[in-house]
């Protein structure tokens, strides 16, 4: 899975410079930072922006509807971070709770503001882009509001993981690695979620739901706004 674009000068509001943004389906290109302008100098907000590919010139130009999205970390966000880093005695082991707390917040984890956590807790940037890519349930693109992992590993396997991996993809129409056209959903298969007792499990989100049938998910499936 490819990561966006990397920041070309580092995160504004913390170190200066440009913003690279990358659209999923577009190329990355360099935009001014835009920080309101009753934000205090020194302020570690961040604007993140996902331009589509035709895109628009600079910062503050009027871009076509549903172009920009954009990404800020909000103060709650700020707070939260820091409570995280006060917490342990190394800073290093507030890395993975706050990139938890960013996926919370944007639903992802850009690189941008992998390279903010970075920043804020004052390790480097390539520990914290080793932690997203390690572990596969960091998302380095946007998925869908109900993101389905489908686990594939021998014991799902054995039990019917293949069967309802092939459902989904014919209910949801898309394929491993995309998401609906709505937003709702995105489906991804994966390795052993640790549930072999109660195969086939699929975690949606946060949530197992296990010893699965067709049936019991199309249940599931049916319940999700």
């Amino acid at each position: 899975m490819s990561d966006p674009a990397h920041s070309s000068g580092g995160v504004p509001g913390v170190s200066g410079g440009m913003i690279a943004a990358q659209h999923p389906t577009g190329p990355a290109r360099l935009i001014a930072p835009e920080l309101p302008a009753d934000r205090p100098a020194g302020s570690t907000a961040l604007r993140l922006y996902d331009v589509c590919g035709t895109g628009h010139a600079a910062a503050g130009e009027a871009a076509p509807a549903g172009a920009p999205r954009r990404f800020e970390i909000p103060e709650e966000l700020l707070a939260r971070v820091d409570e995280a880093i006060a917490r342990y005695p190394s800073r290093m082991a507030a890395v993975l709770p706050a990139l938890h707390l960013v996926q919370r917040t944007f639903g992802w984890v850009p690189v941008e503001a992998q390279e903010w956590v970075a920043e804020r807790i004052g390790v480097p940037a390539a520990h914290v882009h080793g932690c997203v890519s390690f572990y596969t349930l960091f998302r380095t693109r946007p998925m869908g509001r109900h993101h389905l992992q489908v686990c594939r590993t021998l014991s799902c396997e054995l039990r019917g993981s293949n069967e309802i991996l092939a459902h989904l993809k014919t209910r949801l129409g898309i394929a491993e690695g995309q998401v609906t056209p709505d937003g709702r959903f995105s489906l991804v298969a994966v390795e052993c979620l640790g549930s072999c007792g109660t195969a086939p499990t699929v975690q949606i989100n946060d949530d197992y739901h296990e010893n699965l049938t067709v049936e019991a998910l199309d249940r599931v499936l049916e319940g999700l706004k």
